[in-house]
């Protein structure tokens, strides 16, 4: 791709972390939800692991924001449908694992989803961002939605 757009290493790159935040926030529902009697050791991990993923989840939402500013910057007219279907692919994983966390969010504690309320409400206006970029360029990738599209604005515009 040119200069300026996004590669595909980088949206690799954003997948994977939302994954790694994804396993972390089931770790810290299922901890959140354990019958055992509190001890110091679980209570401990699970505050160490509820500050670090509130790191984790504000880095992701940084650089995602990156990521989408390139996208939504990138001129896809020059890449070959095959690029751009990989690149929509990696779209698709990383919206997946991000709907992922905020589902899971929503099963923990007020006092957790208080310390990660910043990091997730920017998560979740990005998602919606990332799923209208993601339905773009599968309306491109299709011929017949491009076609009936083209139709249509010549209908309105006459």
């Amino acid at each position: 791709m040119t200069a300026g757009c996004i590669t595909f290493e980088e949206l690799e790159s954003r997948a994977n972390e939302a994954r790694e935040a994804r396993l972390e926030t089931r770790c810290v529902v299922a901890r959140s939800k354990s019958p055992d009697r509190v001890n110091l050791g679980l209570l401990i991990q699970a505050a160490y692991r509820t500050f670090s993923l509130k790191f984790k989840l504000r880095v992701l939402a940084s650089r995602q924001q990156t990521v989408i500013e390139k996208l939504a910057s990138a001129n896809f007219s020059s890449c070959p449908k095959e690029e751009i279907r990989d690149i929509v692919d990696r779209i698709d994983e990383l919206i997946r694992y991000e709907r992922g966390v905020l589902e899971d969010s929503q099963k923990l504690g007020m006092v957790t989803r208080f310390l990660w309320n910043a990091s997730l409400i920017k998560l979740g206006s990005q998602v919606e961002h990332l799923d209208s970029i993601s339905e773009s360029l599968h309306v491109a990738l299709d011929d017949r939605t491009t076609a009936l599209m083209a139709m249509a604005l010549e209908e309105v515009t006459k």
